[in-house]
């Protein structure tokens, strides 16, 4: 009886034990948690929204032609305004045929992009009558043609060596007398200057560009919710606390620039250089899963030999330039996996505060480039009014957008100072 009495003794602390263990397991919560928990895959949000091709792929300037003047918007919002409203416009007989460069109308409406665009991407960002089989080249430049007689509009897709083009018909009177009034009256036009150091014309605003100083606030983005979307795994992937380096034994993630920005590397050593429509695909499908659009982001450039791709802040319908690549998200494709991700683990938040402050005319810019003997002409590709992000410090969680000229030379986007001249300033011209 006594025997029998201490089995159940021992019977019960088992059993209790037992439940105590089960308890544990069903509690216990690892310090990694995100990295260990695969419900997040498929579901994750960083904070940004999702974007369609026509969102992201837009045009750097829309230039009216004017009797061999040159007009563009002073405030890039009401150009983005027109072109969103372009995409709408029903393009009718839609062909392909041989071309002999742009068209030498006196009175045009030219549609600059920031790189080539693959011609079979037309569907996705403007509005086709039909079901139109595409060829395979690319084009930079559209151009819009008056015909008074009809009050019609043709449109002309150039291909980037200007020996080929898609042209089309926009049959709507309302459009035409629109961009016709713009350009009888360029009210809320500034007149441009051309500027043709190498063979791309590059167009800059004549006069002196007021703009704002801006002060904001940043909401930063947690790293490790970039781990359930990045990893295929990520029950695999360990770090130690207070490192900034995630891996699975194969991928790597790090986080740089005092928790700044985040460079995600999938080795992938052989590739070839892909479809530049189905690597755009590809790109933007992989941001608007995780909802990676923070900001307001622009496709700038593709890179067709090493399928990369980079997609630019914009605020206020500028660009931002950044020396430590802060306002840019890149990402790099190898036999349709990703290969690298690069992109700022912050957004901008609310205003702090702003100033007004003039910038020097373009005019003043040519000039300057011009007279120093450090630059070669034919390098310079692109000049941009934009913002120079400003990173303060962690703890104030603020950053400034300093108003500034841009120039892309040699392939490098990289703020042109003119030293004593005084690029930004006060007042004046």
């Amino acid at each position: 009886m006594k025997f029998e009495s201490v089995k159940t003794f021992i019977l019960t602390i088992l059993v209790g034990l037992s439940l105590l263990l089960t308890f544990g397991l069903w509690t216990y919560q690892p310090e990694h948690e995100l990295l260990n928990d695969t419900s997040y895959i498929n579901e994750v949000d960083i904070g940004g929204i999702e974007e369609a091709k026509k969102d992201i792929i837009e045009p750097d300037h829309i230039i009216f032609h004017k009797d061999q003047r040159y007009f563009g918007y002073e405030d890039p919002i009401n150009q983005q305004n027109l072109y969103k409203d372009m995409q709408s416009w029903p393009l009718y007989n839609f062909h392909v045929s041989e071309a002999n460069g742009a068209p030498a109308h006196k009175y045009q409406v030219e549609v600059i992009f920031p790189d080539a665009i693959p011609l079979d991407m037309l569907h996705s960002l403007f509005t086709l009558d039909e079901e139109e089989h595409l060829p395979g080249w690319s084009f930079q430049h559209v151009y819009i043609t008056f015909d008074q007689a009809s009050t019609s509009m043709n449109i002309q897709f150039l291909s980037i060596d200007g020996r080929k083009q898609a042209t089309a018909v926009i049959d709507n009177t309302d459009k035409y007398n629109l961009l016709w009034s713009v350009m009888s009256e360029p009210e809320g036009l500034s007149e441009y200057t051309l500027f043709e150091p190498a063979d791309t014309p590059i167009y800059l605003p004549k006069n002196q560009v007021e703009m704002v100083r801006r002060s904001l606030g940043v909401k930063t983005i947690d790293p490790n919710m970039l781990v359930n979307a990045l990893f295929s795994n990520p029950s695999l992937v360990s770090t130690n606390i207070g490192e900034a380096y995630y891996t699975d034994g194969q991928r790597g993630m790090s986080v740089l620039k005092e928790g700044r920005s985040l460079e995600f590397i999938n080795p992938i050593q052989s590739y070839e250089p892909s479809n530049p429509g189905d690597l755009i695909d590809s790109s933007i499908t992989n941001i608007n899963e995780h909802r990676g659009w923070t900001d307001e982001y622009k496709l700038e450039a593709i890179d067709r030999d090493t399928n990369n791709l980079c997609y630019r802040m914009r605020y206020e319908g500028y660009p931002v330039y950044n020396n430590s690549g802060l306002s840019i998200i890149e990402q790099s494709w190898r036999n349709q996996e990703l290969h690298q991700y690069r992109r700022p683990l912050f957004s901008l938040n609310n205003s702090l505060g702003g100033d007004v402050v003039n910038l020097k005319s373009g005019s003043n810019v040519i000039h300057y480039l011009e007279n120093n003997e450090k630059y070669e002409m034919e390098k310079v590709n692109d000049i941009q009014v934009g913002y120079h992000l400003k990173y303060l410090d962690n703890a104030t969680h603020s950053l400034t957008l300093e108003p500034a000229w841009y120039m892309n030379y040699n392939g490098h986007w990289q703020e042109i100072d003119m030293g004593d001249q005084v690029a930004l300033y006060k007042g004046g011209n």
